[in-house]
This record gives C-alpha cells, structure tokens and sequence, in this order.
C-alpha cells in the first residue's frame, strides 16, 4: 500500500473456470505454470497470518504458524471446483484460499503459503490480505501488511476503500500525498496501537475509547468537553502540532451544527478498509 491505497489489477473478462480450479497436489505450482489470467507477485518480507487462518482459509487440520510468501489474484465469479472461503467486504466480494507454496523471494522462518484471490469485480486489489489479520488482537500483523513490497508485475492503478464513503478528490487527488490527509491514513494503519484503537473505534464508542482515538488523532472531539465546542480541541492540537486533526477541527467548527460527541476524523475514514464504515 502506498499513501495513493492498494494496489489493483483490472482485468477485462473473467478467468475460465477451469482456471480457478484448485490444484490437487497440494503445494502452489512454480509462477510461470499459474494460467495466464492470474496475476502473481512475490512479497517482501513474507506477511505472518494469525495461526488459525491455516484452518479456515487453508483447510489445515490444525493451526499453523503461517506467512503468506505470493500471492495470484484474478478476476471471475464464485468457483465451481474447490473449497474457497468468500469474503465480503461491503459491495465487494473475494474468493480465497492458500496453499504451501513453491517459491519465495524473502528469508523464511513459518510455513510459506500462497494466496490465490478471485475478484468478482474487474478491478482486483490486495485488501483481502490485509483483512485476514486480526486488527484488535494481533494488530502488528496487520499493519506490516501496509508497509510490505511486492515483486512482480506493476499494478494499473490505486484504491482507497475510504473513498467509497466520503469524497477525496479534494483531499487527495488534486493534491502531492505527502501533503495531504492520505500520508496521515497510511502512518494510522502502519502503527500497531492507532490500529487497534481505530478498530476498538468502531465497535466501541464509549468515552473511554473515544479519548483514546481522540489522543491518536482518530476522534474529532475530545471527552468532557461542552458540547460542540470544537475551540478547546484545537488548541490541543496545536499544542500537540497535529495538522491533520487540526484541519478537521476547523472544518467541523465552520459547521453550524457539529457532531456533539464528536465523529470520525477524515483521516480515520480514509485509511478505513473496506468492511468497517
């Protein structure tokens, strides 16, 4: 992932079905035996799954201390052959599975597997491998996923999930990254505890939590504070010299009627994957 969101490859017609079957010898082929209408790419470092995916995605008779070394993305619709796990994410839906791998282009040090996604969208993204980390108890394995590289073939474009919800081409399109509240939603989803807050956030939106989100730039108002009075909270981030939250601030100030309790901050709703807000 870049400040610009995940990488995505379009595709312009579904792979054949006999292209999405599972292979039965049970460990991922070379690369260059993988069909045509997949797109694959090696990761660098390998990306560490919680032991229980092993499981549920992979079909393993117990857990497993797995990472995820390559991974084949296509475009088509819900395979006939093989066991998959779907995973729907809002108005998207992705078809996985992992299987040992064949190749790795990174020092290994847990069972290396690849995952394969079926995208039932033309525009295939890696955000599914971001999902299958568990954001509240083990999210360090989540925000390495981020900061990961990839080897391979160059993706045609970026999605930001956030964009579904709120208009960006303001925010970030019209403007350099590092400038703009994307380099901030990339910094949230890179750091193990404003993850964790930020999922805790969603779920939980008692004071407790929102002063927690509020400290790391998550949450607009700060607790205790009279209702809709937004001047207190920019001070503090000023104090605090965080800019992103302090264009929030005076955004929200500007409005007639602010969010009493406070709500999202832009940034927070940018770096957002797909099955949150």
């Amino acid at each position: 992932m870049t400040p610009g969101g995940w990488a995505f490859w379009r595709y312009l017609a579904p792979a054949p079905p006999a292209d999405t079957e599972l292979f039965k010898a049970g460990r991922a082929p070379p690369i260059d035996e993988v069909p045509p209408s997949w797109t694959c790419i090696l990761l660098w470092p390998s990306v560490s799954l919680p032991s229980y995916r092993a499981m549920d995605v992979g079909l393993h008779a117990k857990t497993l201390s797995t990472s995820i070394t390559s991974v084949c993305l296509t475009y088509g619709t819900e395979p006939s052959e093989g066991t998959w796990f779907t995973l729907r994410l809002q108005t998207r839906t992705y078809h996985l599975a992992i299987l040992p791998d064949s190749v790795a282009a990174t020092p290994l040090s847990q069972f290396s597997h690849r995952l394969y996604v079926i995208c039932e969208t033309e525009a295939c993204d890696l955000s599914p491998l971001f999902a299958l980390s568990d954001h509240l108890d083990f999210p360090e394995l989540a925000s390495r996923v981020v900061r990961t590289y990839f080897i391979g073939s160059e993706p045609d474009g970026r999605w930001i999930p956030g964009c579904d919800f709120v208009q960006c081409d303001d925010i970030i399109t019209r403007s350099k990254f590092e400038q703009t509240y994307a380099r901030g939603a990339l910094d949230i989803l890179a750091d193990p505890e404003r993850l964790n807050v930020l999922f805790r956030l969603i779920y939980d939106q008692s004071q407790k939590t929102r002063e927690e989100g509020f400290k790391r730039g998550l949450w607009t108002l700060k607790p205790g504070t009279p209702p809709g009075d937004m001047w207190p909270a920019i001070e503090d981030a000023v104090k605090r010299r965080d800019l992103n939250q302090l264009k929030d601030f005076i955004g929200l100030a500007e409005q007639e009627q602010p969010a009493k309790r406070g709500q999202f901050t832009t940034t927070a709703v940018v770096c957002s994957p797909p099955h949150t807000l």
